[in-house]
């Protein structure tokens, strides 16, 4: 009874710590990876903070209308001879206070104030389009990672199951060649196959690693025990392609592609800042006001008249003034015409970033419609090619199994059949990675 424990304690030991570790794993969605990926990204972070400053920018261009309002005061000593405003004699050693309020409003500026209001505004919206140019690449970054992930696991599993098939042929080799059935040299044939299909599987795990740190990478995420969910991905359930044309995918990725929405808000602001430029040829008119006054004390009283109280002098020496100003730019150095010319280039550089930006987006749907098309014609050759692959290996194995042929022939059958179904794993997921860049494109939502 104490040796059966003794025996049992490793196994019940080995289960606990596989069962901790399993709770311990979080199997992530493509949806929860997503989801993660644009709320940790410190460039989508930086994007926001963007956002938020140029929505100040525009509230602060809204109080341009307002009236400035300002307020002086100041207090002098002036010792020897020195000028008294209140008498407008000349006096020693003299203290003076005096303070003001002055208003200003600007009453036209060329509408330069409105339409820095509008160009503030298209910049915010360009901040908007440019995080949103950011959120989708990253969206689409972790899609080709996850599939990477779910490529290498489904090609890890179709290995290991084949070299459990060569494992067994090994068996059933060693019997014969130990009964004299077959000659020892195609014993060491199986057994250079199965070091092959060994040396795979330590590539493909090796390859799965490394697209795992590819997805924590763009994740930022530190944490050594994650997984992913592995949604099944078979001929069964493959995506449909859309049934439109290529130009009817390309009107349709207009209203959703980020990037050429900030392409044609900055061909906006171009050509607002030209406006804004010619306003600076424009007269200036301002409306002024302002409320002074002030007080004298004599330091030495002798030889001056009695003064009067604080607030009395205050009240007598009170003025009020209301003043319209008009500015007219005559010759400020050829700096509004520079400033317009400048602006004028501006704005033909926009819209060239905008054109390159509408052909590099058709080129795009054109190369993944393209992609998608073949991927699925290849997908559905190399499916053909498989079934019949596997057919012949089958009959190849059982062949061999009874010494009906020999152990070059079983290799090659068996080679051309891991072929056939590396190639089919491939070409399926190239098509499913395909599709999900032409919904990318469409504006759907990418899921699994």
């Amino acid at each position: 009874m104490k040796c059966s424990l003794a025996l049992l304690l490793p196994f019940f030991l080995f289960a606990q710590v596989a069962m901790s570790q399993t709770e311990s794993t979080k199997f992530w969605t493509l949806e929860e990876c997503i989801e993660y990926a644009l709320a940790k990204s410190l460039d989508v972070q930086g994007g926001v903070l963007q956002e938020r400053s140029a929505e100040l920018k525009l509230a602060q261009s809204k109080w341009q209308y307002a009236p400035s309002l300002n307020a002086s005061a100041g207090l002098g000593y002036t010792f020897g001879r020195a000028i008294d405003f209140g008498t407008n004699s000349v006096s020693n050693d003299l203290q003076s206070t005096n303070f003001s309020i002055q208003a200003s409003l600007s009453l036209f500026e060329g509408l330069g104030h409105y339409r820095t209001v509008q160009a503030n505004k298209i910049s915010r919206d360009v901040e908007r389009a440019s995080n949103e140019s950011l959120r989708q690449t990253i969206e689409l970054n972790v899609v080709s990672a996850y599939l990477q992930i779910l490529y290498q696991s489904e090609l890890l599993e179709s290995q290991k199951h084949q070299r459990e098939l060569t494992e067994q042929q090994l068996s059933i080799a060693r019997e014969q060649a130990n009964v004299g059935v077959i000659p020892q040299g195609s014993l060491l044939d199986i057994e250079a196959q199965l070091a092959t299909e060994n040396q795979r599987v330590v590539e493909t795990e090796n390859a799965i690693q490394l697209a795992n740190i590819q997805l924590m990478q763009i994740l930022d995420l530190r944490d050594e025990n994650f997984a992913i969910v592995r949604p099944t991905i078979s001929a069964d359930n493959l995506p449909m392609l859309p049934q439109k044309t290529l130009q009817e995918l390309y009107d349709e990725a207009r209203a959703y592609y980020a990037p050429l929405r900030e392409a044609e808000l900055r061909k906006q602001l171009a050509d607002k800042n030209i406006q804004i430029a010619y306003s600076r040829y424009s007269p200036r008119l301002t409306l002024g006001a302002s409320y002074g006054s002030g007080s004298r004390h004599f330091l030495e009283s002798k030889g001056h008249p009695t003064e009067s109280p604080f607030m009395q002098q205050i009240k007598d020496n009170a003025s009020q003034n209301v003043n319209l100003s008009l500015s007219i730019p005559i010759f400020n150095n050829f700096s509004e015409r520079e400033g317009v010319n400048q602006a004028k280039i501006g704005l033909l550089q926009a819209q060239i970033n905008e054109q390159k930006t509408e052909n590099n987006l058709f080129k795009a749907i054109q190369q993944a419609y393209s992609d998608a098309v073949a991927a699925l014609k290849r997908f559905q050759a190399a499916q053909q090619s498989y079934q019949s692959l596997e057919e012949a290996y089958r009959w190849a194995a059982e062949k061999y199994a009874i010494g009906a042929t020999s152990a070059y022939e079983y290799s090659q059958a068996k080679t051309k059949f891991d072929q056939a179904e590396v190639s089919r794993l491939q070409s399926m997921y190239e098509y499913v990675f395909k599709t999900k860049i032409l919904n990318f494109y469409r504006g759907l939502k990418l899921t699994l």
